[in-house]
């Protein structure tokens, strides 16, 4: 039989085992473990951040070649796509001036003309404004023909059919400024509503909108003030297109206001015009709204394509063959 004596002598070696082990641990072994696994962890970061470095240099690379391929071909792409048009670029409040510039430089390169500059002011899309806005733009359409009932229009369709001809057409090749068109210039430029880049002197056939990126949590409403404003504009127009960054097509953006209501049925949308590919696919989509059609393009939520289908500006006449 096994004594007590063998039960306390065993124990006794167990915790001298644990004793032993838990001061090499605390020592000089405990110094070593430690050590490697200092050295493990810190090859291990420097590994991944040189990945990560090597990843972001790729993907930039990536992009670069992305902007210099749309600019190289750009030329080629436009190339007379808009001869005998004049395009009005209309920017939003927070509109990335280089885009804007850029799209105009892109506009020339169809072979169309920038008809003017004219930017909206925050005022004009404040619906704490709209009677104010409304009323405004009954006056200055008193007489006025060419423009749908105002009786069944709602405030801003009124507010966007004013604006729109002030500053559009649908005579081909454009119109210069006639006396109401002035006026209702100088009305909405004397409300805060509108001021103009430079001396505008004609009106444009077709509208481009430059949007910018939202910012925080949009007013009730304003999605619904946005898309009637551009869709009365774009009825007395020969086409319109809202174009701006991606997250313009998230909530509260410009571009998502369009595709989400009923102006999307006519207007056209882009939303990667931050970058040269957008911006062709944009000038893509002011060709196809003369031809009578409709396209949401880009990369967010409620896009048709990535890009309008690109087809011969100028396609050759059928010859018949000889028999």
């Amino acid at each position: 039989m096994i004594d007590f004596r063998y039960h306390v002598v065993s124990i006794v070696a167990i915790f001298l085992a644990l004793a032993t082990g838990i001061a090499l641990g605390a020592g000089p072994l405990d110094d070593e473990i430690s050590g490697g696994l200092v050295n493990e962890a810190e090859r291990d970061r420097a590994e991944e951040e040189e990945e990560l470095r090597s990843d972001l240099e790729e993907a930039s690379a990536v992009a670069d070649y992305h902007e210099e391929f749309a600019e190289a071909v750009a030329p080629t792409v436009l190339d007379d796509r808009l001869g005998n048009h004049s395009v009005m670029l209309l920017t939003l409040p927070d509109a990335d001036a280089d885009t804007v510039d850029a799209l105009g430089a892109d506009v020339e390169r169809t072979g169309a003309t920038v008809a003017g500059e004219v930017a909206v002011s925050e005022d004009l899309l404040d619906p704490g404004n709209r009677t104010t806005a409304q009323s405004l733009a009954t006056q200055v359409l008193d007489g006025v023909e060419g423009i749908p009932p105002l009786r069944d229009a709602t405030s801003y369709q009124i507010v966007g059919f004013a604006v729109g001809r002030g500053l559009l057409t649908t005579v081909e090749g454009g119109a210069g400024l006639d006396a109401k068109a002035q006026e209702i210039r100088s009305a909405f430029e004397g409300a805060g509503f509108l001021s103009y880049e430079g001396e505008p002197s004609t009106r444009g056939t077709l509208l481009l909108v430059v949007a910018g990126s939202p910012h925080g949590t949009p007013e009730p409403g304003v999605d619904e003030l946005m898309s009637s404003l551009v869709g009365a504009m774009d009825s007395v127009a020969m086409g319109s297109v809202v174009a701006g960054p991606t997250d313009a097509a998230e909530d509260g953006g410009a571009v998502s206001a369009v595709r989400d209501n009923d102006a999307g049925d006519t207007v056209s949308t882009v939303d990667v015009a931050q970058i040269a590919a957008g911006r062709v696919a944009t000038m893509l989509a002011l060709a196809e709204q003369v031809a009578g059609e409709t396209g949401q393009y880009g990369i967010g939520a409620g896009t048709d394509s990535s890009v309008p289908e690109v087809t011969d500006p100028q396609p050759e006449p059928d010859v018949a063959g000889e028999g």
